[in-house]
């Protein structure tokens, strides 16, 4: 995979400072049509005229024929974002606050604010957002900060019915049907890890995936050659891979125990 990406770059089809592009910059160019592919959410709505034309692509296949799409987040999102400590008194009463927001109800509260405040339901029963939210100076998620909690990490039953991001356009809808035939059957959770696995992984784990990352940018740019990959793949043995995996391995089990 990084030889073809390499391939891509060194013919000029990936934009040279790709590694060092900030947001603002990358989002100004997609604005200005200088892309004629990219990777992002929604480009028609994120940037306006220019991204109406992209479609989405398949799955790419791979030179062993392998057609997988892997790029999925776990369905169980913003894990940890609600925890009960001890001083709290009434904890089942908390919970009960906290399941509220997996139902109908407060799914539509969360995302979409007060009915006649900040949304409206159409005659064809579909919900949309009050004019003055839309047309505001501010942005979507400060304006709806101003009734609910939306905009940051909280438990969470995400519907699309109530859920106005960029992942409910019908370009991305469009994108996402392309890939569905490929599509892994179950993505990789968010592994539970014990306080002694977190603490190694916050040390070779960390010292790994900056290296890992650093060697991939290197290998694409063509600033590592691939002659060096068996050294490569050695300094990230000795710098405690076995481990690493052995900590992955039975965190994942550990996960498949709670199913």
């Amino acid at each position: 995979m990084l030889e073809y990406t390499n391939k891509l770059y060194s013919e000029g089809l990936i934009e040279k400072n790709i590694f060092s592009l900030e947001l603002e910059q990358y989002l100004a160019n997609a604005a200005d049509g200088r892309y004629g592919s990219t990777n992002w959410w929604a480009p028609g709505l994120q940037f306006g005229e220019p991204g109406t034309v992209f479609e989405g692509a398949p799955a790419l296949e791979g030179p062993n024929g392998d057609k997988s799409y892997v790029g999925l987040g776990d369905s169980v999102t913003s894990l940890g974002a609600f925890a009960i400590t001890n001083e709290n008194e009434h904890p089942a009463a908390t919970l009960r606050w906290i399941d509220y927001f997996y139902g109908d109800e407060g799914a539509k509260l969360m995302l979409m604010g007060i009915e006649g405040e900040t949304f409206e339901e159409t005659e064809d029963g579909e919900v949309q957002y009050m004019g003055y939210i839309l047309n505001s100076e501010e942005s979507l998620t400060d304006e709806l900060n101003k009734f609910t909690i939306w905009g940051g990490g909280f438990p969470l039953m995400f519907m699309e019915k109530y859920f106005k991001g960029a992942e409910t356009t019908e370009q991305e809808l469009d994108a996402a049907e392309k890939l569905l035939p490929n599509t892994i059957e179950q993505p990789l959770p968010l592994l539970p890890y014990t306080e002694e696995e977190s603490k190694r992984l916050s040390s070779i784990g960390d010292d790994i995936e900056k290296y890992v990352l650093e060697m991939q940018d290197k290998f694409i740019a063509g600033q590592e050659s691939f002659d060096k990959w068996d050294n490569y793949v050695k300094t990230i043995e000795n710098m405690g891979l076995e481990e690493y995996m052995e900590i992955q391995q039975a965190a994942y089990e550990r996960y498949q125990d709670f199913e």
